[in-house]
């Protein structure tokens, strides 16, 4: 850690880095969840409810990372290296429940 940070909570930034580090992992998860559930009708709705909890997921890393950065936890350079691809998961987990939301009877 950068040595000209003070007062350093660890057990808050061990959360933030867990947060960070399974975020995203959550997200494939609940995506696999979800196409286990499946896709007729009577379910389609729990696959998207699957889908959401990963968009969650991505939603934390994108968080974690940006408070990480934010109190120096970790360096500017690393954490602005990992967003673009964190904010490209939430993109197509966004994408992938407004497809699923197209199956749904009663729209």
């Amino acid at each position: 850690m950068p040595e000209d940070v003070e007062n350093w909570d660890r057990e808050e930034i061990d959360e933030k880095l867990g947060e960070a580090g399974i975020g995203c992992m959550i997200a494939a998860a609940k995506i696999a969840g979800g196409h286990g559930v499946g896709y007729e009708d009577d379910v389609l709705c729990g696959n998207i409810a699957n889908v959401k909890r990963g968009l969650a997921g991505a939603d934390q890393c994108d968080t974690a990372l940006l408070w990480l950065r934010e109190h120096k936890a970790l360096p500017s350079k690393v954490v602005d290296k990992l967003l673009p691809d964190v904010r490209a998961v939430q993109k197509a987990v966004r994408e992938r429940i407004e497809e699923l939301r197209k199956g749904v009877w009663w729209q």
